[in-house]
């Protein structure tokens, strides 16, 4: 009776492992289009979940099927995301022509660039003193601990590897530039992604100063891990989605929202209040 309860459950383990998956198996979880810098354009929910299953190697007719949709519809819904640069043809396939994030790929990411979170962090503490008296010399509208996340995030890591690092123009989309993202919503709990407009142009004169603080530690630093950040790009799946570049500028961001993390629960700075974290 063991034996034949054994087999049973092995059969049925054999099943689902082997059972093809359906775009049921993907879908569920909320996305959030994310656009850096802020773009006047919004996908709808339906759009999320077409670019999902283009990433998972899905075929229009399988999608078609499966949302039982209008064939007229959805090349409606295809044009407008061919026309942003969001999709591309690849083996008589779309895929997304950008980052699409599942949460379990962002910890993915996170575990992978581990040791340059940590090395960030330390760069930036040695030099927050620093950052720190520039910003007090200055006409600001908060205290430089609360105002260091973004500091830190936007411009003593974000605008270094921007400008110096990266160095090309963003991507073209639309009749705009911006780097974008589709990112599963459960990972802002970490991420804090935003477009709330904090600062004046004056105060952003002074954190472009502040910027060049950390400039010449950071480029240093990120040019000499490129060889394992090309490394994790080619193994990391997206390398069929976007370029390198754009890649590299959602990981900048991951690491100096973590190093940034590290500095707060080390009591260095200030996180930003929950109300502040207006995403985009």
């Amino acid at each position: 009776m063991k034996r034949l309860i054994f087999l049973t459950f092995a059969l049925l383990l054999i099943n689902a492992c082997s059972r093809e998956k359906t775009p049921g198996d993907f879908l569920g979880s909320e996305y959030e289009f994310v656009t850096s810098p802020p773009a006047n354009l919004e996908l709808s929910e339906r759009q999320k979940e077409y670019l999902i299953l283009f990433k998972h190697g899905f075929s229009n007719d399988e999608i078609i099927n499966y949302f039982k949709t209008d064939k007229m519809r959805f090349d409606e819904e295809i044009n407008f995301l061919f026309s942003n640069n969001l999709i591309k043809k690849s083996d008589n396939k779309f895929l997304p022509a950008f980052l699409v994030i599942s949460y379990d790929d962002y910890n993915d990411m996170l575990n992978k660039l581990d040791t340059l979170i940590k090395d960030v962090r330390e760069i930036a503490l040695d030099r927050l003193g620093k950052m720190e008296s520039e910003y007090n010399q200055n006409k600001m509208n908060m205290p430089f601990k609360d105002a260091a996340y973004y500091v830190i995030r936007d411009y003593a890591v974000m605008k270094n590897l921007s400008d110096f690092v990266i160095k090309t123009e963003t991507p073209t989309r639309g009749t705009a530039r911006f780097y974008a993202a589709l990112f599963e919503k459960k990972i802002f709990s970490s991420a804090r992604l935003n477009n709330k407009k904090f600062f004046n142009e004056d105060e952003i004169k002074t954190l472009e100063r502040i910027a060049k603080i950390t400039q010449k530690d950071l480029t240093e630093y990120f040019e000499k891990q490129m060889p394992r950040l090309v490394k994790y790009y080619l193994s990391s799946g997206f390398k069929d989605q976007a370029g390198f570049r754009e890649w590299l500028y959602w990981c900048g961001y991951a690491i100096a929202d973590k190093a940034a993390d590290l500095l707060n629960k080390d009591g260095y700075i200030n996180l930003p209040a929950p109300s502040d974290l207006v995403m985009k």
